[in-house]
């Protein structure tokens, strides 16, 4: 299977490889139990020109979500704990490395589920340019942030953290 081949995919790695990008997503998923791919949705909702949520439309997002989020959980947990086994016995890193790329594959997964959905969605609205983009990011991704079972102060300061980190030096995204 190609992981690189949607540009869902492409767009999600030009952002999560940005300085500051990565902490600022991984802080909102352990602290506050975002969803990495759903975070990074709502930025490809904003590039692709969606201004807002239609109603339920986020809830399906999530549920979308949640068969591949059944395998992902577990799996990101058991290959967390790998990772601190390699720091008592280095011979393991091999292994390691193939659970990241599983990983990655099982994340792919859920990018293909959520893709169709921003091609689907009746928000869509034509705005004119990067300023626009990012108030329709800031849109998408509060509501998101604000159905995390942790969301507050602490989660809106990590979301303006991220909006910062994707948006600024914004050279050649994908999606543009």
């Amino acid at each position: 299977m190609s992981i690189t081949g949607t540009g869902f995919w492409s767009f999600s790695t030009a952002i999560y490889t940005r300085p500051g990008v990565a902490e600022a997503v991984l802080s909102l998923q352990d602290l506050h139990g975002a969803d990495v791919n759903l975070v990074l949705f709502c930025f490809w909702r904003a590039r692709l020109g969606l201004s807002n949520w239609a109603p339920g439309e986020m809830q399906r997002a999530i549920d979308v979500l949640k068969p591949v989020n059944a395998v992902l959980l577990p799996y990101r947990q058991a290959r967390r704990a790998l990772k601190n086994m390699v720091l008592e016995d280095d011979s393991l890193q091999p292994l390691y490395d193939d659970t990241i790329e599983l990983e990655l594959r099982i994340e792919a997964q859920a990018q293909l589920a959520l893709e169709p959905m921003a091609q689907l969605s009746h928000a869509l609205s034509h705005f004119g340019g990067k300023a626009d983009e990012m108030a329709a990011a800031v849109r998408h991704l509060a509501e998101y942030t604000a159905t995390l079972p942790n969301a507050g102060r602490e989660a809106d300061v990590l979301a303006l953290q991220l909006l910062r980190a994707v948006y600024t030096a914004d050279p050649a995204l994908p999606g543009q």
